[in-house]
């Protein structure tokens, strides 16, 4: 009698890119906005494969997620639902380090004027 040993294969889940074009549709954006993301070093993370941009989807997911963070800090901090400044140069910034680093001095100054 013969014996054969099979081995289960794992399977990796397939990452997911998007293109331009399908990133935009799901944000409900226009191309040349994610464009312009890109240009000014902003927006999630992105691969140029062979001039074609892609985005992946944990980098989109982990965009997303800051994003919504600094909103929620921003509304805990102000009080208000957006204090357009802050937020953008909160999401301006390249790290999350930098932008807690924005924040800090933020909170700093309008700690120093409420005295």
């Amino acid at each position: 009698m013969v014996h054969s040993q099979v081995q289960e294969a794992t399977v990796l889940p397939v990452p997911k890119f998007f293109t331009e074009e399908e990133l935009a549709h799901y944000l409900s954006v226009d191309v040349d906005f994610l464009r312009q993301l890109r240009d000014q070093g902003e927006g999630p993370v992105f691969c140029d494969q062979h001039e074609s941009i892609r985005y992946g989807q944990k980098e989109l997911e982990d965009w997303l997620d800051f994003r919504q963070a600094v909103t929620d800090l921003t509304y805990a901090l102000t009080g208000a639902f957006s204090i357009p400044d802050l937020a953008a140069k909160l999401l301006s910034r390249n790290t999350r380090e930098e932008a807690i680093d924005e924040l800090v001095t933020f909170i700093v100054k309008k700690t120093r004027s409420l005295s």
